[in-house]
């Protein structure tokens, strides 16, 4: 993830260019700090979800080879 210091003075560059300058460009710089604001809460919740996709493949693998030793053609096969 890129840090917020870094993407600000990008934001900043094409506000200039898609904005006015004063009050629109000040609501629109807010609105982009309360983006990334948000996806650094967000991104707890991201963790948690590959965390259980992980163990859900993981137990899908677990699954996959006990099927696939097993002496029944439509299991293994």
């Amino acid at each position: 993830m890129i840090p917020p210091a870094l993407i600000l003075p990008l934001v900043d560059l094409v506000l200039d260019k898609i904005t006015r300058p004063g009050k629109d460009r000040e609501t629109a710089r807010t609105i982009a700090a309360e983006i990334l604001a948000d996806e650094h809460q967000v991104k707890p919740i991201y963790q948690a979800m590959d965390q259980a996709i992980d163990k859900m493949n993981q137990n899908q693998i677990s699954i996959n080879r006990i099927e696939s030793a097993s002496d029944h053609f439509w299991k293994s096969g």
